[in-house]
């Protein structure tokens, strides 16, 4: 049995509706979990 996979790009319309300003860039350093390190 053979499978052909098809891979298309999304439609913009199906992209997620985010606004840019409530992207998440990727930046560990930009978020507040960089400012929780644990202290003993």
């Amino acid at each position: 049995m053979n499978i052909d996979l098809i891979f298309q790009q999304f439609k913009e319309i199906l992209e997620l509706q985010i606004p840019e300003d409530n992207r998440w860039h990727g930046k560990y350093e930009s978020t507040p979990y960089a400012t929780l390190k644990v202290k003993e």
